[in-house]
């Protein structure tokens, strides 16, 4: 069975947009596994031992169930290059653990420090991070 992957931001002790990590776990469970995923991630996190102080990154690892939760430092990481790298078939609509695809494309990126990805004209993803664009005070991902 494949296993999922949510990133959750939480500084000092304070997790970010909870309900919409859960309501995308949810989603993504019903659309591979066919079940309802009736989880609440609050409860779930609060189990575990999270620092109060600082800036973290909780990863959920997941499938029908909470597999794994891990905690790790947040470094922010300035990126100055990216390469555009197209792919016309690549489907990243749910984020799973296995990144072979996206380390395949990330190993073409030369000097660049990261990659766009670029599915039919459109730009999807980047191999780290988010993307967000901004256009006349309104911002946008993709």
């Amino acid at each position: 069975m494949c296993q999922l992957l949510e990133s959750i931001y939480v500084n000092d002790g304070v997790f970010r947009n909870l309900a919409y990590h859960e309501a995308r776990m949810q989603a993504s469970v019903l659309a591979l596994f066919k079940k309802q995923y009736a989880i609440n991630l609050q409860s779930a996190l609060t189990q575990y031992s999270l620092p109060l102080r600082g800036l973290y990154k909780t990863r959920v690892i997941y499938n029908t169930s909470i597999l794994k939760i891990e905690v790790v430092r947040y470094v922010s990481k300035s990126v100055h290059s990216l390469k555009l790298i197209e792919h016309k078939d690549i489907a990243y609509a749910h984020k799973f653990v296995d990144r072979t695809l996206l380390t395949e494309l990330y190993s073409q990126r030369g000097r660049a420090e990261d990659i766009l990805i670029v599915k039919n004209g459109l730009i999807t993803d980047t191999y780290y991070g988010n993307i967000i664009f901004k256009r006349e005070g309104h911002w946008y991902t993709p």
